[in-house]
């Protein structure tokens, strides 16, 4: 009976552990069913890529696959839109991605867009698709910019040593677009620049300017240009001013300042200055003159005899030709020394002629109607006394006419000014000849010159005017002109940094019309003809400027000096005598003061008596 019972106990153990075994094998299966499921699909909503024209930009979104989920998600990237064809993925596999569960992963994409895109913003979408059905979408913005680039200058001589210091200017058709210096290496890297063709410009002195073409092609790509400069140039003597008057008594010494400049890019050698015998000069020879450099000349005149003398100053160079000053010389008697009046008469007054001269001008203005046009005129004070206010006007038309500068305060005997004309004709102008005159007026002599102002129809081509290369001329003769003024200026202690730097972009402007032209590119000649034009006014007005500030600095009359000093001794002597008379009154009411009444003895004895008192107590 015991053995039974253990039998069936251990069949009853048996029957419940595989009864419990069975139900734990189907939880398990059951609960591994429940707990499977896929991550959560995620994109970035919005990407932004800018990208120049011609060129390609790179782009970084996320991609996740997002917790609650234990199954990796298989993504197939795709592009749509209109630039799709822009679009690619980088990275092998790149459209087709595998994300374990939790993992965010950083796509790049790149974004090209073609050279002939128009600027503006473009739009596509990104579309991720995972293997369970999930899709998200991003929304990609494109914004296509100016594609551009640089230029890198060599400047080298014809050994290939590099150039240091060389000006290097960058023209797109007629407009600078940028400049600057050389370094030591000959190298000069220009800013940014839109894709289009260039000219380079390279010069310095004591060299052949060089002209070369660059294309940019934009997509931030350097374009490497090598300008190779050969030795040459040419130094340009110069000598102000062209003409002297001066006038003195028998006997007496006249001097006049002679100013010889070298206005060229090329030193001036071997300088020779030569005159009649009634001249002298503080010195004949100059060794050399450097490019922009100038000598101050004095030159001396005198004579025993009365009369006109009428010469020429001869200055000579090694290697720039020579030029001729012309010299009117009077002398007069020196005055009777016995008074006001006399067996001769009444005395001479001494020499002093005022006279103004329009020297230079256009005796024909072409304009077209409805246009302005801009031409300079030339003043020079011929007398010898200095002139004060000048002005210039045109009168006989009524066309409106700005002159710049409005006003020169003065002008010293032999020295010129520049007037540089703005004339505006109105559009309803008929065609035809207009007879104008010019007035040059100071308040102590004036002088006027007829001139033609021919005016065209639109469209009509003006006869001479397609003469470009007299037009260079001209403006190249005129900076010369204005660079000589701005020197004496200088000399004058006046501040013309301004002017010689607007001298020089006129005359680089000159230079590029020059090849421009040689190369029978009209329009562009035309377009630097005007750029140098521009300078140049903009140099007169500075120019007029620097005369304006220094003209309105007090002077002060040495006759106002007496005067002032008459005044201040008469004030400091009232202000001694007062302070006198006060002193004296005041030491009437001191206690102790002298008084004719009373004896010293007594006034020893008072002294005393107060001592002793005071001691007392």
């Amino acid at each position: 009976m015991g053995a039974k019972k253990f039998v069936i106990a251990v069949c009853i153990l048996l029957i419940l552990a595989t009864s419990s075994s069975a139900k734990a094998t189907s939880d398990t299966a059951s609960s591994v069913g429940v707990n499977e499921k896929n991550c959560t699909l995620e994109i970035d909503s919005e990407l932004n890529v800018s990208v120049p024209n011609g060129s390609a930009s790179n782009g970084f979104f996320n991609l996740s696959a997002v917790y609650p989920g234990n199954l990796w998600l298989n993504v197939t990237l795709t592009r749509e839109g209109g630039i799709a064809s822009w679009i690619t993925f980088s990275g092998e596999n790149s459209t087709n991605v595998s994300l374990s569960p939790g993992e965010t992963r950083l796509m790049n994409l790149t974004v090209s867009a073609p050279a002939s895109a128009s600027l503006g913003l473009y739009f596509a979408n990104i579309t991720a698709e995972s293997g369970d059905g999930q899709i998200k979408k991003l929304n990609l913005t494109v914004n296509v910019t100016q594609s551009v680039g640089r230029i890198r200058s060599f400047v080298n001589d014809t050994l290939g040593t590099p150039v240091e210091g060389a000006t290097v200017f960058v023209w797109f058709d007629s407009y600078p677009k940028d400049s600057g210096s050389t370094n030591s290496s000959g190298l000069w890297l220009s800013s940014w620049l839109s894709p289009g063709n260039y000219t380079v410009e390279a010069s310095k002195a004591g060299y052949i300017t060089k002209v070369e073409n660059v294309t940019v092609s934009g997509a931030m790509n350097v374009t490497n240009v090598t300008i190779t400069l050969e030795p040459g140039g040419a130094p340009v003597l110069d000598v102000s001013p062209s003409a002297i008057s001066a006038s003195s008594y028998v006997g007496d010494i006249a001097t006049k300042l002679l100013t010889i400049m070298n206005i060229g890019d090329m030193t001036l050698d071997d300088i020779n200055i030569s005159g009649p015998g009634w001249m002298s000069f503080s010195k004949d020879f100059i060794s050399s003159l450097s490019q922009g450099s100038y000598e101050n000349v004095e030159v001396s005149m005198v004579s025993s005899s009365v009369g006109t003398y009428e010469g020429d100053i001869l200055v000579t160079s090694a290697n720039d030709g020579n030029v001729t000053v012309h010299v009117t010389f009077d002398v007069s008697k020196k005055p009777a020394a016995r008074g006001p009046s006399g067996p001769s008469g009444p005395l001479p007054v001494p020499p002093g002629k005022a006279a103004i001269n329009i020297t230079k001008y256009d005796k024909v203005v072409n304009v077209t109607a409805g246009e302005k046009k801009t031409f300079p005129v030339t003043v020079e004070n011929s007398g010898n006394v200095t002139l004060s206010s000048i002005v210039l006007s045109i009168g006989g038309v009524d066309f409106d006419a700005d002159v710049t500068p409005e006003i020169v305060r003065s002008l010293e005997p032999g020295r010129r000014s520049i007037f540089l004309v703005d004339l505006s004709v109105p559009a309803e102008t008929s065609p035809g000849d207009y007879a104008a005159l010019l007035t040059a007026s100071a308040e102590q002599a004036s002088d006027s010159k007829e001139f033609t102002i021919h005016v065209f129809e639109v469209g009509e081509e003006p006869e001479g005017v397609s003469d470009l290369l007299s037009e260079i001329e001209n403006l190249e003769e005129l900076a010369d002109e204005v660079w000589r003024e701005a020197v004496l200026a200088e000399m004058e202690g006046k501040n013309v940094t301004t002017v010689f730097d607007l001298l020089k972009e006129a005359k680089g402007s000159l230079r590029m019309a020059r090849s421009y032209l040689e190369s029978e590119q009209y329009e562009q000649t035309g377009g630097f003809i005007e750029d140098a034009r521009n300078y140049i006014k903009g140099a007169v007005d500075e120019l007029a400027k620097s005369s304006l500030i220094l003209a309105e600095c007090p002077v002060v009359d040495i006759r106002l000096l007496g005067i002032c000093g008459i005044w201040w001794i008469t004030t400091i002597s009232v202000l001694i005598a007062v302070s006198l008379i006060y002193l004296i009154k005041l030491r009437r009411i001191r206690p102790y003061h002298y008084t004719p009444k009373r004896s010293v003895k007594a006034d020893v004895e008072m002294i005393r008596k107060r001592l002793k008192r005071d001691k007392k107590s």
